[in-house]
């Protein structure tokens, strides 16, 4: 909201609170989920409004502060990808009666598609994913290390715990 001096942030939070909306303040490092229309818009194939409320009442609060860099969740109705799924930390589209998640893209100074992780039947799996990823996030991130350079310096074993569940491991590749 421009105009809003830091002083009366914290004030502003509180009032938006009690009127049962949250903000997304520069200090969060999970950032809320962005999302396009989903079922709203004629090639939805899944409910995103729904999906990402549901993220973010499980994961934005319980990971507001504590990762070692932001990170992005976006959520598309279809295979036009409205909201950049694939350029976000995790990266959910609707797909043939399904959800495809990619891990690990990122945009603004330094721009790279995600990796496709999986294509999962249910919302549950889903959020069972986020909640793998933001975990491994914040035990082996490093901090200002983005999600998906993370993934590349722990190598493949960090990837598959992420998409297979399981624990993870450090191997020579992602050792220090």
């Amino acid at each position: 909201m421009p105009g809003v001096k830091a002083g009366d942030l914290a004030a502003l939070k509180e009032s938006l609170a009690a009127e049962g909306l949250r903000t997304a303040l520069l200090a969060q490092d999970c950032k809320p989920v962005v999302f396009c229309r989903g079922l709203g818009c004629r090639h939805g194939q899944i409910d995103t409004i729904s999906l990402a409320a549901k993220i973010e009442e499980r994961f934005l609060a319980a990971y507001e502060t504590g990762l070692p860099h932001k990170f992005r969740i976006a959520a598309c109705g279809c295979i036009n990808n409205c909201a950049k799924a694939d350029l976000c930390d995790i990266g959910i589209m609707g797909w043939q009666h399904g959800y495809k998640v990619f891990l690990g893209g990122q945009w603004g100074k330094k721009h790279s598609a995600g990796k496709e992780a999986a294509v999962l039947q249910c919302e549950e799996e889903v959020l069972a994913l986020i909640g793998r990823a933001l975990d491994l996030y914040q035990k082996e991130g490093k901090p200002r290390e983005r999600f998906g350079d993370m993934l590349e310096r722990l190598g493949s074993a960090a990837f598959d715990m992420v998409t297979a569940g399981g624990a993870f491991e450090r191997t020579e590749q992602g050792g220090e």
